[in-house]
């Protein structure tokens, strides 16, 4: 459940961070999307050099991609406890997929911690963008 919990919480901080690019931008005319990977795809191309924007793009092409993936499975397909039991009822014969399943699980905790570390960085890298386009 805390896991659920924590993978919405930090991908509605990133959808908090689409607002804020596209209301700096204003965008909202533009899109009624403000989601993050919106909201950075539409950034002026004059600014599209920047470190801080080339930062926010990579992250939206690589562990925002993660994120999203997971977030979207748990709000609507199945929770990550009730997926995480499915597998492990599926497996429990085979000692080796154990294995793999159990470090899956107790991975889950520095993959939050590491996305909170990524928060507070594309935070940073959000307002030095906004702060260079200022």
């Amino acid at each position: 459940m805390l896991a659920d919990i924590a993978s919405q919480k930090v991908y509605n901080y990133w959808v908090r961070i689409g607002e804020l690019i596209n209301s700096f931008f204003l965008l909202r005319g533009k899109s009624n999307n403000n989601f993050f990977h919106s909201a950075i795809e539409e950034i002026p191309e004059e600014y599209r050099e920047s470190e801080n924007y080339l930062w926010l793009k990579n992250f939206k092409e690589s562990e925002y991609i993660e994120l999203y993936k997971i977030r979207r499975d748990i709000v609507h397909t199945i929770s990550s406890d009730t997926n995480f039991k499915y597998r492990h009822s599926a497996v429990v014969t085979n000692k080796e997929k154990m294995y793999e399943l159990q470090t899956e699980h107790e991975n889950i905790a520095p993959f939050y911690k590491k996305q909170i570390s990524l928060s507070i960085l594309g935070f940073e890298k959000t307002l030095l963008l906004l702060e260079e386009v200022n």
